[in-house]
């Protein structure tokens, strides 16, 4: 299935659940409303939040707003269809953390697409990349208490593009993303690589090498 079908089906199932969440908000209105008194601003109220579900649902919970975005972003890569099947033509690459992202390399474009929402640039708008380090706090909890803590870390990789676009990209290990950004480097010629830490003074020190 292409990455355009793709999107208009998650965007498709999210919609019909917000439809029905919505009919299960509709009884209790209903009901409320029927009970009179001071049920009847419950009635309303519950009427009004399923309203405001089921308008959502009707735009696609927001799909078709980022399918919109995403064939924008297309345009300016090129030509629609052409890019879209190149995409299509393309292998997903391993080493990303989730299984349910999808990112694909082209000499002349990185893609990538999670859900209803995707991204593509030009490899020649790409200014900066580099491995980020980020450390999560996991808490448990219970009725609403937190009863423990545990930490992990992850690794993305950050890329800056000539329109101020930040795009993180998380990579299953630092391994992964070492091999990845290599990959992307060779693709990315005019891109600066590696992370810079900023002092003081506001300038920036060397890249670090791969």
């Amino acid at each position: 299935m292409s990455w355009l079908a793709e999107m208009k089906k998650v965007s498709q199932s999210n919609a019909g659940c917000g439809f029905m969440v919505a009919a299960l908000i509709v009884v209790p209105g209903i009901l409320a409303i029927i009970l009179g008194e001071q049920g009847i601003l419950w009635g309303i109220l519950f009427l009004g939040l399923a309203a405001l579900i089921a308008a959502s649902s009707a735009k696609g919970m927001n799909g078709q707003k980022n399918i919109d975005a995403f064939l924008a972003e297309v345009d300016a890569v090129g030509n629609r269809d052409s890019v879209l099947a190149a995409i299509d033509a393309l292998v997903p690459q391993v080493g990303f953390r989730f299984q349910v992202i999808d990112v694909r390399f082209h000499s002349y474009f990185i893609a990538y697409r999670l859900g209803m929402t995707a991204h593509i640039w030009k490899t020649t708008d790409v200014v900066w990349m580099y491995i980020q380090q980020k450390n999560i706090t996991h808490k448990t909890k219970a009725y609403g208490i937190t009863v423990g803590k545990s930490h992990s870390v992850e690794f993305v990789i950050e890329v800056h593009c000539k329109n101020q676009k930040l795009f993180s990209l998380p990579v299953a290990s630092e391994e992964e993303g070492q091999r990845l950004l290599r990959m992307m480097a060779n693709l990315c010629h005019s891109a600066r690589i590696g992370y810079q830490e900023q002092t003081q003074n506001n300038a920036f020190r060397a890249p670090r090498s791969l």
